[in-house]
Formats: structure tokens, sequence, C-alpha cells
């Protein structure tokens, strides 16, 4: 996809410059057939084509693009859109550039154009001509600067799953991150728990080693009776992981499974009924992690009956959703909590330990201390926040609510000040301002909705309606204060403008020409 961008984009190297002179040669590049006996490297260029239109952009200046070659509408390419009776009937020959349809800046339309070239020109309306003395650029779209990185082609190429409304219970700042992998592991069952390796017939029979300890190892590792297997459920869904499905609990609890068939054929051996280490048994049904979790749950303030595995996690889930620090002591505890109960099955099973439920929870609380002793961030000072604050022994993190004084610096005399912003939310977006004089006096106010969702390109578009206005009403010297510290150094040029916003720059700049005097200052939002 790299090297695909880079011979579109006809950069000036040397590799570029071989392959136009000897690949590519009096052909297009974006239309080509692939040769037969063409190089690997160089099919895998010309295959990644299709998916390279879908990201790239070109803003039109000179207009030296092709007309029916390029992918510079967006439509496509147009060659491959229109056939040949319409492009014969357009009046536009095979070689022509885009520029053959610019004059003044403006599109414009062949006479006794098909109507299907009419609907070419009808999606041109909102396609912007830049600067004619400069050449056509093709971006990337992907990257706010329209530069190919390969971070950007990994996150568009890549396959995406919708987000889980549970991962931000597991992953954050305030768990550690080993107890978010275990945790993470654990919720999608995915941690090898002996149920699973009787399963693949590493173990003979499943036993819990933190309650049930009962068998010996020579009855666990004996070889296993051929049974037939069952297929695992796929118990994934969007809303909740795997861990809360009733389909899973019952599958890892049947009565048939091979750890009790396999015991079943030795009882002989041994009296002691196995208890199947599953994900439910361990998480939390043992006797052991059952009492440890209560004793987490009541530490960090909650107070919960015990109740069917699947439907306790369905409840955290719920009831730890959300962002006050009692929630998130308690998503840290609960992800501490399954990280140490693992741990100590880990080294009770290969009989490095006994269970014993009093160091986990000292364990576990220490690590939640722990992480809370850095974090740096203020919470509402509510009942629920406060008590979580003295059991963390953090009262520094409750946020005192405090009274704000402001003042607004007029401009110098004969000076006028446009303040502008811009803004936007999930369903909504748009950008205002207010042009005032030295006394404080409002000249004018606007607002206006928009569509785009750059939050540059809105505090940009507001300074850009400002400006106009300002020549409109004659004023002369203008002090324009934003709070977007990106635009500020745009128009300062201390930065270089995004390739959705240059077009925008541009024509501030040339609007911003027409005043005697003007100054750009980034101001502090309060």
């Amino acid at each position: 996809m790299k090297l695909t961008f880079r011979v579109a984009e006809g950069v000036q190297s040397l590799w570029c410059q071989w392959v136009k002179h000897n690949l590519i040669k009096n052909q297009h590049f974006w239309t080509m057939e692939v040769p037969r006996d063409c190089s690997w490297a160089w099919r895998g260029i010309l295959n990644a084509r299709k998916r390279a239109i879908e990201f790239t952009e070109y803003i039109i200046r000179e207009g030296n693009s092709s007309f029916w070659y390029d992918p510079w509408s967006s439509l496509g390419i147009l060659r491959e859109v229109f056939n040949s009776e319409i492009r014969n009937a357009s009046n536009i020959r095979d070689n022509s550039k885009v520029c053959d349809v610019i004059h003044n800046n403006h599109w414009v339309m062949p006479l006794n154009s098909p109507v299907e070239i009419q609907r070419l020109w009808s999606s041109l309306k909102e396609k912007a001509i830049g600067n004619r003395t400069m050449k056509d650029k093709i971006v990337w779209k992907p990257h706010p600067k329209g530069l190919f990185t390969i971070k950007t082609a990994y996150e568009v190429l890549r396959p995406h799953s919708s987000l889980k409304p549970w991962a931000k219970i597991i992953w954050g700042k305030h768990v550690t991150p080993r107890h978010s992998f275990i945790l993470w592991q654990a919720v999608q069952d995915a941690l090898p728990t002996q149920e699973k390796l009787t399963e693949w017939q590493c173990l003979n029979i499943s036993n819990c080693c933190l309650c049930a300890q009962g068998l010996s190892a020579f009855d666990q590792n004996q070889p296993s009776a051929r049974l037939a297997r069952r297929p695992r459920p796929k118990a994934r869904t969007s809303l909740y992981p795997a861990i809360c499905s009733e389909l899973l609990h019952s599958y890892v609890t049947r009565t048939d499974s091979p750890s009790l068939l396999n015991w079943a054929s030795l009882r002989s051996s041994s009296s002691n009924s196995p208890t199947i280490e599953h994900l439910f048994h361990l998480f939390f049904s043992c006797p052991v992690s059952k009492v440890l979790w209560s004793n987490v749950l009541n530490w960090c303030g909650f107070q919960r009956l015990n109740v069917d595995p699947y439907q306790e996690w369905i409840w955290l889930f719920h009831s730890l959703a959300g962002n006050s620090l009692k929630k998130l002591m308690a998503q840290a505890s609960l992800a501490a909590t399954v990280y140490w109960l693992w741990y100590e099955r880990n080294k009770i099973m290969y009989g490095d330990s006994t269970a014993n439920g009093s160091p986990l929870f000292k364990m576990i609380i220490n690590d939640v201390k722990l992480r809370f002793a850095g974090l740096q961030h203020c919470f509402k000072n509510t009942t629920a926040n406060i008590e979580a604050a003295s059991i963390l022994g953090r009262q520094d993190l409750i946020k005192c609510a405090h009274l704000k004084a402001f003042i607004w610096k007029p401009p110098s005399e004969g000076w006028h000040t446009l303040n502008s912003d811009g803004s936007l939310n999930d369903d909504r977006a748009g950008y205002g301002g207010l042009i005032r004089d030295s006394s404080g006096n409002t000249h004018i106010a606007f607002a206006a909705e928009a569509t785009t969702r750059s939050v540059l390109f809105l505090e940009l578009k507001g300074i850009d309606q400002g400006v106009k206005i300002a020549v409109e009403l004659g004023l002369k010297k203008l002090l324009i204060h934003c709070d977007s510290l990106q635009a500020t150094r745009i128009l300062q040029r201390k930065a270089s403008p995004t390739w959705r916003t240059c077009l925008l720059v541009d024509d501030i700049r040339e609007t911003l020409s027409k005043l005697e005097e003007f100054r750009v200052q980034h101001v502090y939002r309060l």
C-alpha cells in the first residue's frame, strides 16, 4: 500500500522515476492492466490500487490531473464510471486534464452534456479549487496532514469490531496492566483451566486446586478414555463477554463432562469426587474464591448476595460500569482478585503453596492502594467518592468547587477583537464568534451549524467567517483571539495546515491581506 501511494503521488525519488519510465511508460497508473509477466512486487502494487483509491484525495489546484484516468472526483475514476458512448457525447477528449473544465476558479460544464455528466457536475459543487499556480496534490486521507504512515494504513485496513461496552471495566490507568490481561483472558474464556486441559486430553480429571485436593496426581494424569468431543459454545456477544453466558455455564457444568466420566472409570482407585475446575467455579463459586471476593466487595462498599456465577458477572458488568472513584476502585479490585486467584491456583497446582485466603486479600488491597497512589485525577464531591477516597487514603482526589473570576482584556484604541470558537458533540457541530471594539461594545455576533467532524476545521471556519465580516464592516485593524493553539500556530505560519484545512487557510490569509493590520493570539478557554 505504501509503494502504491508513492507511485501515485509521483515522489521525485530514483525508484519512482524508474517505475514511471520502465513499467508505467505511456499508460495511466490508476487504470493500467496488471501485466502477466510482471514481478510479484509490481503485481502487489497494482492490486492494491482499489483499496488505495478509498483513502486518497486529490486537491485540485492547477488541474494537471487526468480528467478520465485519475480518481480526482468523489465518483472515482470517471473512465470506469461512464461508458464510451457517454464519454464521447460529453465533448471532453480522452487526454483532457482537469484544468480544461475550470474557468476563473469555477467548474464549467461543456455544452450539450449528457444527463449522466450533469450528475458529475452536481457532485463537483462541493469540490474546492485551490491556488492555480500550484500543482495538484494527492493526500492520504486517514492522516491529518495527508501523509502516508504505516500506523494510519494499519488502522484503516485492519478488520474493525464494534467497541465492547465492558472494555473500560478491564482496561484503564486505574488497573494494573498484568491484572487487566489476566481478567481479559478470564472473561473471554481464554484461561487454560483444568476443565479445558481434560478436553484437550492433557489431563485425565479436572480437580480444583483451591478447595478440593483429594485426588492424587496419579489419578489426574491417567490416560483418558476416548470420548466423543462436543464443540465448545461460542458465547461472545457485543453486550457481554463469554463469562456472562448461561450457555457456557451449562456446558462446563454438564454431567457427562470428560472429568466425571474418567473419574467414574477410576472410582476404585479414589473415593473422592472431583471438583471440576472450570471458569465459573474458579470465579467465584469455589469456597475459597467466594469468601475472598465477598471480603473484597465489602471493602469496596458493596453488599452482595451469592447468586449463580454467570449472573454474578452480569451484575458486575452492570454495576461497576462508570467513572466515579468508587466504581474505578471496584474495577481495579476485581482485576486484582482474578489475577491473584489465578496466581495462587498456579502455585498450588505445581506444588508450591497451599490455599489461604487471608494473604491474598492483603495483597489485593495493597495492589489497589498502590495503583491509586500514583493516580492524578480529581473526582466529584459525592458521598460515595468521599468514602472511596477515605478507604484508599487519597482524600486529595476529591475536587473542591472554586469560583472562577475572569476578565476580558480590550484591544488598543482603533483595534477590534474577534473572539471565535468551534465545537462539536455526538450529533451536532458548529462555529461562531463576536467582534468587539476597544470599549467592549459588541459590533456583531454570528453562529452557524456545520457538517464536518473536525474541530480544527470548525475553529478555522469561525475565524474565516469572522474575518470576512470584519472586512465587510470596513474594519482596518483586527486582533484575532482563538482558544485553539493549533489553529493559531497555522495562521502564524509556525505550523503547516492539515490537508482538510489547507484550502480554508489559503482563503483566510487572502481575506486577512485586505486588512491594514492584524494579529493572531492564542487565549485559554475559561
